[in-house]
């Protein structure tokens, strides 16, 4: 009976590493009395660190311009009585490049309202925030494009505002004079 339930507590647990891999997440918590971080998930594809290294690595992959805004806002939450607190910032990958989370947590606390635990679910929305910046920037070309009254305009407005929306940093507009 004891190793069916073991069993079944590892399957339990290979099923959620799995679907937090599949969507670019990791879930943790947090035990705020004995400062224990638990970490599963996909650490090694959102900021390239083992899970087990969370609490070496957690303060220090969190963009230094969304650390105080991030832990400012937990602080209110905490203040105000909150039961859960979301937040959006920048990690720093090990490779050096920036990624975009999503966190969502519960603020688990005791009977005289102490803190004792955050469970929570970090999740990379880094490509939607890639896409939301092409969009905006596509946006901003089809207005220029719209403003523009001459060949020279169109041109300019195509140089300025497409090929950083296309992901080009160089590139050449020809304008040809259908008369000629």
């Amino acid at each position: 009976m004891q190793s069916e339930r073991a069993l079944h507590v590892r399957e339990s647990e290979d099923r959620l590493r799995r679907v937090l891999q599949a969507t670019g997440a990791f879930a943790y918590e947090l035990d705020a009395v004995t400062g224990q971080l638990d970490v599963v998930g996909d650490t090694l594809g959102i900021v390239g660190y083992e899970p087990e290294d969370a609490a070496t690595w957690w303060h220090e992959c969190l963009h230094p311009d969304d650390l105080a805004r991030a832990s400012v806002g937990l602080a209110a939450a905490v203040e105000r009585g909150d039961d859960q607190f979301t937040a959006e910032y920048r990690l720093r990958h090990r490779d050096g490049s920036e990624r975009y989370a999503w966190n969502q947590s519960i603020i688990v606390r005791d009977e005289a309202g102490r803190v004792i635990r955050l469970l929570g679910t970090t999740v990379d929305i880094t490509e939607r925030k890639r896409r939301e910046e092409r969009a905006r920037q596509l946006q901003e070309l089809t207005a220029a494009l719209s403003a523009a009254l001459d060949p020279e305009s169109v041109g300019a407005a195509i140089i300025e505002r497409a090929m950083p929306a296309l992901g080009a940093n160089a590139g050449n507009v020809f304008l040809l004079d259908a008369s000629s």
